[in-house]
């Protein structure tokens, strides 16, 4: 399965277009490189406009679009799931108990309403809620692909609780939480 990482995006409400740039997970170029894309789309009427926009959003959660975690549209996104505004794609397939059918209870759509849309294009700002793993004064974690280390500047953000949870398991095993005093605290 391809997916296409998101470099650089732009909703413009006023002229109806979302403009942007990606790179695709398949696509080299003759030096080894993988080529980035330009994209650009300009809609007629409003209600299509409003259909693009939830349209990549909807990529963007079931893992076709892949945004960083520190763009604007990831955390946009984070927002819509912390304040369920996420609902089921296939809502009767959900309540199947069918071991065929289990992978319907994780895909997601964003809600077709005014404010998830307001949201989606910034009109309405948000900041998704936070957590770092710290001792409450100096002392943080800091982890990265290769390692897991404390640290005393740049901390990891948690947008979700149970990764925060996953991360204090794994250093209570190391004993860094008895030895330091760590805990979760929303940021």
């Amino acid at each position: 399965m391809s997916y296409d990482t998101v470099v650089r995006f732009r909703i413009d409400r006023e002229n109806m277009t979302i403009a942007g740039s990606y790179r695709s997970s398949n696509s080299w170029d003759w030096n080894g490189k993988r080529t980035v894309e330009d994209y650009t789309k300009a809609y007629e009427t409003f209600e299509d406009f409003k259909e693009g926009v939830f349209g990549f959003a909807d990529d963007a959660l079931n893992g076709s679009l892949r945004f960083s975690n520190s763009s604007t549209m990831s955390k946009r996104l984070t927002w819509l799931s912390q304040n369920n505004k996420l609902e089921y794609r296939y809502p009767e397939k959900v309540k199947s108990n069918k071991p065929e059918d289990a992978w319907y209870k994780e895909w997601f759509v964003v809600k077709r309403d005014e404010e998830t849309f307001k949201v989606l294009v910034g009109e309405k700002r948000v900041k998704p809620k936070v957590w770092i793993i710290t001792d409450g004064e100096r002392i943080g974690v800091k982890v990265t692909s290769r390692y897991t280390k404390l640290s005393y500047d740049r901390w990891k953000k948690f947008y979700s609780l149970d990764a925060a949870n996953e991360m204090m398991k794994r250093l209570t095993d190391l004993g860094w939480v008895e030895s330091y005093g760590l805990k979760i605290v929303e940021a």
